[in-house]
């Protein structure tokens, strides 16, 4: 469980809103907070694997993360995807190659 200040979760669903996410609140049968699924662009993406990498370290499998962030995306949305992470030092030899694009 979290706790977390009730301004800072309106704000934060403010942010979400201000970048095209959208978020449902409170309905009666819904008592909560939801963000509508969507796929991620390769930045959204990219953005979410290196905030996890840094924060997580070792404790999460960031191969499977990568393939759960990127499971929709096109062979052009792997390969920008592999542009912008390669050089981060997180990719292993057989992250580099899920995300290589035949040409």
């Amino acid at each position: 469980d979290y706790e977390i200040e009730r301004r800072t979760l309106y704000s934060d669903i403010e942010i979400l809103k201000m970048h095209g996410w959208v978020v449902t609140g409170y309905t009666a049968d819904h008592p909560g907070y939801s963000i509508d699924k969507r796929n991620l662009t390769p930045k959204e993406a990219a953005n979410a694997f290196l905030a996890t990498a840094r924060s997580t370290g070792d404790k999460v499998n960031l191969s499977g993360l990568l393939h759960a962030l990127s499971y929709d995306f096109s062979n052009y949305q792997k390969d920008v995807l592999k542009d912008l992470l390669e050089d981060t030092g997180y990719l292993s030899k057989e992250d580099l190659a899920y995300l290589t694009v035949e040409r």
